[in-house]
């Protein structure tokens, strides 16, 4: 019924103005240490193809396909990524199939398990974490992520290639009066048809 002052402040911290504690529900996304907003893929959640992103990766779950970001990748204890890795910092926890390629710094501790080839500027291991690769370190590390831009302008070069007129031909084989093949070409793809 009566409250101390320092608890309202406390709560009041904790909540949105005008919410109950009964609707309260915490952000999706936290901005990381650096202030940018760090991408959850939580536990439980399956991601079969490639993700490619800007910011930070935190994986619990697990991701099949090739790991892409121009900021940091963190795969947590429960977090299971089954393909390569390409990132500017990395911390693993979990468990990594498929070669880890870092710009930066790489940092794998706990019972983190890595099963493929590491190249990275800076490696850092914990004597719990069991490594089955090759680990190779350069003074430089170049990422082959593509900006936005360059996506757009090479996307855009290859459509009016992909789209030039080819006149259609069709090629006639010697046999055609045996019931042969009739070969043609439309667009530039050579077709085989029946006559």
């Amino acid at each position: 019924m009566f409250a101390r002052k320092e608890d309202e402040n406390e709560m009041n911290t904790y909540m949105s103005p005008g919410s109950s504690t009964s609707n309260y529900a915490p952000p999706v996304s936290t901005p990381s240490a650096s202030g940018k907003e760090v991408n959850l893929i939580s536990k439980g959640t399956l991601i079969n193809g490639d993700l490619q992103c800007d910011s930070e990766v935190r994986i619990d779950g697990e991701v099949k396909g090739t790991v892409r970001s121009r900021s940091k990748v963190m795969i947590g204890p429960e977090g299971f990524v089954d393909g390569d890795v390409e990132c500017v910092q990395a911390e693993v926890l979990g468990h990594v199939k498929g070669s880890l390629k870092v710009q930066d710094h790489l940092y794998l501790r706990g019972n983190a398990k890595m099963d493929g080839d590491v190249l990275t500027t800076h490696f850092e291991m914990e004597p719990s974490v069991r490594f089955n690769g090759k680990c190779t370190m350069q003074d430089k590390v170049e990422l082959t992520l593509q900006s936005k831009r360059e996506e757009k302008t090479s996307s855009a070069s290859a459509v009016p290639a992909a789209k030039s007129p080819v006149s259609d031909k069709t090629i006639s084989s010697p046999d055609k009066a045996h019931g042969e093949k009739e070969n043609k070409v439309t667009n530039g793809i050579f077709q085989k048809q029946a006559v």
